[in-house]
């Protein structure tokens, strides 16, 4: 038996006109969602930055060995040793640890389904897809259900077990001090670097009876299935990671003998690093976040609104479809009008949202917009009286 399958399908002219109509409905709600996810994420990116900047003022170093209660309330700047005196215990394996965080990690060897597409358009309006799926076997951390293969022999001939033989598993730690601070679950939630944790000869002496009757030790891992060099389906192997308690870094609210985010007039302040960092660093790191997740939100908003007026100019390029090439042409020139649409829109919005809260930046990025829109109109004028 062959490991692809392929599936034919073929959509009608008409069809794929009441389709691309309906697309007009989501390529709308796409467009008209975009504005106030642009003007929301500049009027947040404003506030952050305005927090960071009342933080940098506002912070006070302090050592971690001792609390002053003089800078209750106020933004502490502070770094030492993290301290765990409780266990973590992995039950159902019997792994213990001293850490801030314990995770299993579960994989099944499995069948895997892959499928990619191919389009091709007829004369007349007629589109045909194949769709090729190929099956193949690898390790997942996620039950593949093979009841949904497409391919009807593989359902039968390729099945995969109904269910994960473990779960993955984090087991966190409740209490942690840096010196006299105790930390909060929120700080010890953020330091999420994480070291393999070997599965030693001794750890698997320690396994249930259960597992062990059952499992092997393959490098730093149980294996759990009959051979580890060639696997077969439904074979398990489950490894181990820890979050170690190391140096850390913390700028928050001093709030007892703990943390608590520090607020301010437009957010609040809590940072956490992993090591030494001066506060300097700490709100410099924050700032490059800050403008990092700015500019994949600006993205987001940009492409909403450039895919939304794909779809809303969709039925162009399917009615011109009659004659494929005609309509690849189509296609081409709504995806460019498109783009010049959605280019200044987002620009705009953006400019707008500036204006509100900071209004001499946002009215130069409006200039600067309406430059954009007006060069492109003298051009269009331009080349239109060429001809």
């Amino acid at each position: 038996m062959s490991d692809d399958f392929v599936e034919y399908s073929e959509q009608g002219w008409f069809s794929r006109i009441a389709d691309s109509i309906k697309g007009i409905i989501i390529g709308l709600g796409m467009f008209l969602v975009a504005f106030p996810l642009l003007f929301w994420n500049e009027c947040r990116a404003v506030d952050r930055a305005e927090a960071l900047e009342a933080g940098r003022g506002a912070v006070v170093s302090v050592a971690s060995d001792k609390i002053d209660s003089g800078n209750e309330g106020k933004l502490v700047h502070t770094s030492g040793m993290v301290k765990v005196d409780e266990t973590l215990t992995d039950s159902e394996f019997g792994v213990t640890v001293n850490g801030l965080a314990l995770k299993r990690e579960v994989e099944m060897y499995q069948w895997v389904e892959k499928s990619k597409k191919e389009k091709k358009k007829k004369v007349g309006g007629k589109e045909t897809t194949a769709t090729t799926y190929t099956y193949s076997r690898d390790w997942s951390s996620s039950l593949n259900n093979s009841d949904n293969f497409k391919d009807p022999d593989a359902r039968k001939q390729k099945v995969n077990p109904g269910a994960m033989p473990y779960e993955a598993k984090t087991t966190a730690a409740q209490n942690a001090t840096m010196g006299a601070f105790k930390l909060t679950s929120s700080i010890i939630g953020s330091i999420s670097s994480t070291t393999p944790y070997p599965v030693t000869q001794e750890v698997f002496d320690k396994l249930p009876p259960a597992i062990k009757s059952k499992a092997k030790l393959n490098g730093d891992s149980i294996y759990i299935g009959t051979d580890p060099a060639n696997p077969t389906v439904g074979d398990t192997r489950i490894s181990f990671a820890v979050a170690k308690p190391g140096e850390i870094t913390v700028v928050s609210g001093q709030s007892g003998s703990t943390f608590s985010a520090f607020k301010v007039k437009t957010g609040t302040i809590e940072l956490v690093s992993s090591g030494k960092k001066t506060s300097d660093e700490m709100f410099t790191a924050a700032e490059e976040g800050n403008a990092t997740m700015t500019w994949i939100l600006r993205l987001v908003g940009f492409m909403l609104m450039f895919i939304g007026l794909g779809m809303i100019f969709k039925p162009l390029s399917v009615i011109a479809d009659l004659i494929p090439f005609v309509g690849s042409i189509i296609g081409t020139m709504s995806s460019v009008v498109a783009f010049l649409i959605a280019a200044p829109l987002t620009f705009i919005t953006i400019a707008v949202a500036w204006i509100v809260a900071r209004p001499l930046i946002g009215i130069l990025m409006l200039l600067l917009a309406g430059g954009f829109i007006g060069g492109l109109v003298f051009l269009i004028i331009k080349a239109r009286s060429k001809d």
